[in-house]
């Protein structure tokens, strides 16, 4: 029976490692999220990049690069 008792407050007062833990899980999956969508729109920019790229080429190959001496 002591024990009983002694358990129940404790199941009644978090404990403030639990509490800590799950303020950094939630944190931690926040900026992981935030991660997350960084990422895909660092991928965009160097697709748009690439696809600039492209057109450059096509445009110097197109006018037969007359910037070049």
């Amino acid at each position: 029976m002591a024990a009983g008792k002694r358990e129940e407050p404790s199941a009644e007062t978090p404990d403030p490692a639990d509490a800590l833990d799950e303020v950094m899980t939630e944190e931690m999956e926040t900026d992981l999220k935030t991660q997350h969508e960084l990422q895909a729109q660092v991928e965009v920019i160097g697709a748009g990049q690439e696809a600039l790229a492209a057109q450059v080429a096509a445009l110097i190959k197109q006018n037969g690069n007359e910037t070049q001496p």
